[in-house]
Parts: structure tokens; sequence; C-alpha cells
């Protein structure tokens, strides 16, 4: 029970971390904190984009999109639940950081019509903080599935939760 109770502690920290760390890097630069055209390196810089569409701005209707997002957040949530009954610590922990990382791009939604993004890539990919935990969570829980536990049979290398 310890260990569970360690594994929803810390995958509770990773999403609301996941989320903190998003509004407020979306802060410094609409603050000025962090200014469009500053570069991080040859490949990375700051600028501003709203983005009103999904996956790299694909063009649709708001209510699709919410409704995509909630089914999102929906299936995230029994994911985690049975991460957490299974007891796939890690499994747990991706997760959580792909929830902090769309509950970020969700608030943005909800409180301003789209997302913000604002670090941009090569001069072409424009994304945010969320967009990297939600891609760095899903990372983590495939290469676990895929590469780890293998295809057949990832419940023979389940991590035991007591």
């Amino acid at each position: 029970m310890r260990s569970k109770t360690l594994t929803v502690i810390f995958g509770l920290l990773v999403g609301v971390g996941a989320f903190l760390v998003d509004r407020l890097a979306k802060r410094a630069v609409v603050d000025g904190l962090l200014h469009p055209g500053q570069v991080f390196f040859p490949w990375i810089q700051i600028t501003s984009h709203h983005n009103f569409g999904l996956l790299g701005n694909l063009p649709l209707p708001t209510i699709l999109i919410l409704v995509l997002s909630f089914l999102a957040l929906v299936l995230l949530s029994y994911g985690l639940f049975d991460a957490l009954k299974q007891g796939y610590k890690l499994d747990f922990l991706a997760l959580s950081l792909v929830l902090g990382g769309a509950l970020g791009n969700l608030y943005d939604r909800l409180a301003y019509g789209f997302v913000f993004d604002w670090l941009m890539f090569f001069n072409t990919s424009i994304i945010n903080v969320a967009d990297a935990a939600i891609t760095l969570g899903l990372a983590v829980y495939i290469v676990r599935h895929f590469l780890v536990c293998g295809l057949s049979s990832p419940a023979n290398k389940k991590e035991e939760v007591n």
C-alpha cells in the first residue's frame, strides 16, 4: 500500500508539475521575460503562435476539438487507474505527464480559444511545454510497452505494487 501511495503522490507531482511549468513558461513569453526572436540554440527560438487547430494546427471545428480533448482525458483517466491497479508504476508516471500536458493545452483552449505555442524548432515546428510533456510521456509509455515488455505479453513483465 505504501508503494502505491508513493506512486500516486509522485504521479500527481509529475502531472501538476508539467501543467505548472507549461503555464509559467507561457506567462514568461506573454509577459516579455522570454522575447520572441530570442535564440537558444541555432535550431531553437522563441516565437508566439496561436494554434486554433489540433495536432499541428489541423483546422477542425472548436467543438470537435473540445469533444476529442475530453474523450482523451477520459481515456487517460482510465489508463491511469488501470496502470495503478495493475502495478505499472512507470505507465502511471508516463500517463501522469501526458495528463499534465493535456490539461495545460485544454486550459488554453477553454480560456483563450486557442493553444499558445512559443518554442520553434528548425524554423518549422512550434510547440509548448505541454506538447513536450505529452510527447515525452507517450514515448515512455510506448517504449515500455512495445520494446521492454514486447508485443505478446506485457502482463508478464508487471511491476508489483504493494
